[in-house]
């Protein structure tokens, strides 16, 4: 007798990306890798290319990728139904913005700084959540909050608390633009909640680079803050890696948020400031310092932690003949 057909290779990858494309946690992972590899291009521009042209190409790039995706894949209303245009819009014009203010603290602050910044917003997520109604705040929830605030405290380190010196004018606006970045970003995640998980994640997108477009045209077409300029060879090659990481990572970022809660998305977001230092050191060639390491190792863990002791909650509670990894599962949204 001959034996059940041996799927082909192409079928096992099919098989390979459906399961990738339905587990959210992992989604999130492999984005954070994607993402942080963007910031890095971002900062090795050092400066040559003004903040809203990177904006500006990134969006372009990849608003017309996204497309094309969305004729590949038949989707009839590029922009979703106009019932849904209010939730898209708080995802995509916040998301801009979080764009802008986080390659500007990218700018002016070492990598791992401004990135830790922007991802103390898994605390932020988690409060605007619980005032829009989508999820609960608990004491261990809270206690992430303060651990992220006593993080962002450390990486800013405000004069009234270090000393004048600790606090010049670069700094100064490095750390309110990584504040901002993450104020914003965790209102666009938040707001990625209310759109159905139904809805393709190609329309997400697209409302997001459509919004950065919008926001990066006007102030280049006035030279504010300054002019477009015309990159050289070098600049072209990290604005195309900026453009083509930065679609990747935004497209498996928008699914992680349809599958998972808000405030466990955000937290496995939360791995960009690992990888963030790790570039920094290794790459740019950046210096750590005991500050830094801590106020990350607490925003970091803000998050990370308190998914695990959610997790370890659960297993405690759930009966004896219960599956240990099924609950894990239904914590992490596996």
């Amino acid at each position: 007798m001959r034996g059940p057909p041996v799927p082909s290779a192409f079928l096992l990858c099919a098989d390979c990306a459906r399961a990738f494309w339905a587990r959210g946690a992992l989604c999130m992972a492999v984005s954070t890798l994607i993402m942080t590899s963007s910031a890095l291009c971002v900062k090795l521009t050092n400066g040559r290319v003004p903040i809203f042209e990177i904006v500006l190409f990134r969006s372009l790039f990849s608003a017309v990728l996204c497309g094309v995706l969305a004729r590949a894949q038949r989707i009839p209303l590029l922009f979703g139904p106009r019932r849904l245009w209010p939730a898209y819009a708080v995802r995509g014009f916040p998301g801009a913005a979080s764009m802008v203010f986080y390659y500007q603290a990218i700018a002016m602050l070492p990598l791992s700084d401004a990135m830790t910044l922007m991802y103390s917003n898994p605390a932020l997520c988690a409060v605007f959540a619980w005032i829009v109604g989508t999820e609960a705040v608990t004491c261990i929830c809270m206690a992430g909050v303060g651990a992220s605030v006593v993080g962002v405290v450390l990486i800013a380190q405000p004069p009234f608390l270090f000393g004048e010196a600790a606090w010049d004018h670069t700094r100064l606006l490095g750390s309110v633009s990584g504040i901002l970045a993450a104020l914003t970003a965790a209102i666009a995640f938040t707001a990625i909640k209310f759109v159905p998980k139904s809805e393709p994640t190609v329309v997400l997108a697209m409302w997001f680079h459509c919004s950065a477009l919008v926001t990066a045209i006007v102030p280049l077409a006035v030279g504010v803050p300054e002019w477009p300029t015309i990159p050289c060879g070098h600049d072209l090659g990290l604005l195309a890696g900026v453009s083509l990481t930065s679609f990747l990572g935004q497209y498996t970022l928008n699914r992680s948020f349809q599958l998972l809660a808000a405030s466990h998305a955000s937290a496995v977001n939360t791995l960009q400031v690992l990888w963030g230092h790790l570039y920094g050191v290794l790459i740019v060639g950046e210096p750590e310092t005991v500050f830094a390491v801590t106020g990350s190792a607490l925003i970091a863990g803000s998050g990370q932690g308190l998914n695990a002791i959610h997790c370890l909650l659960l297993l405690y509670s759930v009966p004896l003949g219960c599956d240990v990894g099924r609950a894990m599962c239904i914590v992490w949204g596996v």
